[in-house]
């Protein structure tokens, strides 16, 4: 994909428009034309390559935002709204018109424009940066493979969890003749543990390839507080340390560092006097706060995770007040967002029955509608209320509150 200095070639127009249009159906978008558009830097094989195009062509929609959040509806931000509107939060060209207050036909001018002003822009990010962007989108899948999993804290085993790690990459060590030693503390302690065993597994994979061969890799582990810290010792290969800072000899990978973030832990690394490398790990409890999402269209989760990525939060969504229900009594989440104008059951109806349920009554609800009606919210026991479009501010100011 290339910037173009006068007319973008309509093929390559009609390529977004149907891609924007089909935006959250991963079977359609498999073998979709813009996926040519991206280069290898952007994208890999499989479901990996569809989500690194959206979440780039989603970026690029924020970008054509005004720094004002605030002025959603001024005619300089029109291009920004209508393609938030229409194809990332899901409303009808007859919504939007609505929402913006002007006409139909005004709408569809402003739609051809954006398209326009989308693929001009999208075309610039991907030729100026391509290498960043593929690193903070594949940030952006790590976060949403998460999400998806739903996994909650349990209690750790610290000797189970590195001996296992050890089993998991002996063959790789055995390749490089590395004898990998572990020294576990009897101990546990809490996290989400398909979460801790890659943040492990990662880290020992990488350190495995750029050690010094028919050495020995060191690893313990110990509970100080209520964090697991893991202390990982080995000889550098020759040429590892040739021009890195003297005060950190060794980085993480980016997939490792984000992990470790996601897990409220911390990292560092250093040489000690052998000249052996000394990676030390904390990982434990996440400080971060679980988001369910109640709404039935599908592209309010999405931009709620647009929105909070590189925040401490994570989403997870129901598209039907049911499925709401069920996932925050098995689920638990720390704050509820809920919108009221969903099929079967509407958001008043839901709000009631999570007041009704023992398990669920103390949870903050904040509701998230078109429909301006907060004194309702209120005396039906919601903490909150944000009026949609929702702005990134507004989310995370609300959100903030009820941490």
């Amino acid at each position: 994909m290339s910037a173009y200095a006068g007319q973008m070639p309509e093929a390559e127009l009609d390529d977004l428009h149907d891609f924007l249009v089909h935006l959250y159906d991963y079977e359609y978008l498999r073998q979709h034309d813009l996926l040519a558009w991206v280069p290898v830097a952007f994208s890999s094989s499989g479901e990996g390559r569809v989500g690194l195009v959206r979440a780039t062509v989603l970026a690029t929609i924020e970008a054509l935002g005004p720094p004002d959040r605030g002025r959603f509806r001024a005619a300089a931000s029109r291009s920004y709204s209508v393609l938030n509107l229409h194809y990332v939060e899901g409303l009808t060209v007859q919504e939007v018109a609505l929402e913006l207050a002007v006409s139909e036909r005004q709408v569809y001018r402003d739609l051809k424009k954006a398209e326009r002003d989308l693929a001009v822009l999208l075309c610039e990010r991907v030729a100026a940066a391509p290498e960043a962007e593929a690193i903070e989108t594949r940030a952006e899948l790590l976060d949403r493979e998460v999400e998806r999993a739903g996994e909650s804290s349990t209690h750790l085993a610290v000797k189970e969890l590195l001996e296992g790690a050890r089993s998991a990459v002996a063959r790789l060590a055995a390749s490089r003749g590395i004898h990998v030693d572990v020294s576990a503390q009897e101990a546990t302690f809490q996290a989400q543990r398909v979460l801790v065993r890659q943040t492990i597994l990662v880290v020992l994979s990488q350190v495995l390839e750029s050690m010094a061969p028919k050495s020995t890799l060191s690893a313990t582990g110990r509970v100080d507080g209520e964090q697991l810290v893991l202390t990982i010792s080995f000889p550098p290969s020759d040429a590892a340390g040739a021009g890195d800072d003297a005060h950190r000899p060794y980085r993480l990978p980016h997939t490792a560092e984000h992990l470790v973030a996601r897990l409220g832990g911390t990292w560092d690394a250093r040489q000690d006097d052998d000249g052996r490398i000394v990676v030390a790990l904390r990982l434990g409890r996440s400080l971060r706060t679980s988001v369910l999402v109640i709404d039935d269209h599908q592209g309010m989760a999405e931009l709620f995770r647009r929105y909070l990525w590189g925040e401490p939060y994570d989403v997870f969504e129901a598209a039907t007040g049911e499925d709401g229900l069920r996932l925050a009594e098995t689920f638990r989440p720390e704050i509820v967002v809920l919108d009221v104008m969903m099929p079967d059951q509407d958001g008043w109806e839901v709000l009631q029955r999570l007041q009704s349920y023992p398990t669920t009554r103390d949870m903050p609800v904040i509701i998230c509608s078109v429909l301006e009606q907060p004194s309702l919210a209120r005396s039906l026991g919601a903490v909150d209320y944000i009026a949609k479009p929702v702005t990134r501010d507004r989310l995370l100011q609300v959100l903030q509150r009820y941490r």
